[in-house]
């Protein structure tokens, strides 16, 4: 696999649902702090309960998300993010992800995330635009039985 450069992370980023919405500055800000990091099938990008600030986007190969137990939660691929709990909470890891192939992510730090917003607002307003559009009216207001 071919370490993408500058402009080809950019590019990549435009792609992905996450990011498609920002303008070219925005995408280079963000690619500029995004390392790269490649992992071998069966590595783990985290486990569950370790503590982290860093979002990750597929670049190529595959990734599972795992509960506590080591039970598959989904597969996630090619331009699909994850981490990003951990860069916008407390930072502990509610799952963990594991490399089902050979797998190059992009990676965000919590502080080159938060500079990144500080200068580009529009960055803060895409991820609260995901944010809304992922979580379902059910996992934000549950069904609660009266005492």
């Amino acid at each position: 696999m071919k370490t993408p450069n500058l402009i080809e992370k950019a590019f990549f980023l435009k792609k992905t649902p996450l990011f498609s919405g920002l303008d070219l500055d925005a995408l280079l800000a963000i690619a500029d702090k995004a390392s790269v990091s490649l992992f071998q099938a069966g590595d783990p990008v985290f486990t569950f309960g370790q503590g982290g600030a860093t979002l990750y986007v597929i670049v190529h190969g595959k990734v599972q998300v795992l509960e506590a137990g080591g039970a598959t939660l989904g597969v996630l691929t090619v331009g699909s993010y994850f981490g990003d709990e951990s860069v916008f909470g407390l930072g502990i890891r509610g799952y963990g992800a594991s490399c089902l192939s050979r797998a190059m992510l992009l990676s965000v730090a919590r502080t080159h995330l938060h500079s990144i917003v500080s200068e580009y607002p529009s960055v803060a307003f895409r991820l609260l635009e995901q944010y809304a559009t992922a979580v379902s009216p059910a996992d934000r207001y549950p069904i609660r039985e009266e005492v």
